[in-house]
């Protein structure tokens, strides 16, 4: 069950950029449909326009960021790369 409360920022230990590799595993890879090259690591692209739906949780690639919507509690988030907005 996905909680209600409002997310929160915090500092991971290391860089995210090794758990998005494609080689890593992660079932996004195949998903997602494309691939980039960041500093040497094959990542996982979710195109604009392509969503992504994990359980009740769905997000959708956009120019102007990417949106995840829970249905399970009707709770949404924007992240792009000059802000982000909780609803």
């Amino acid at each position: 069950m996905l909680s209600a409360e409002r997310g929160a920022w915090t500092c991971l230990p290391e860089p995210l950029l090794g758990q998005a590799a494609v080689d890593a595993g992660g079932w996004w890879a195949q998903e997602a449909g494309e691939t980039a090259d960041v500093d040497g690591t094959t990542v996982a692209v979710l195109p604009y326009g392509s969503s992504l739906t994990l359980g009740p949780v769905t997000c959708t690639s956009a120019q102007d960021g990417v949106r995840c919507d829970s249905d399970e509690i009707g709770k949404s988030f924007l992240l792009s790369n000059t802000t982000y907005q909780y609803d």
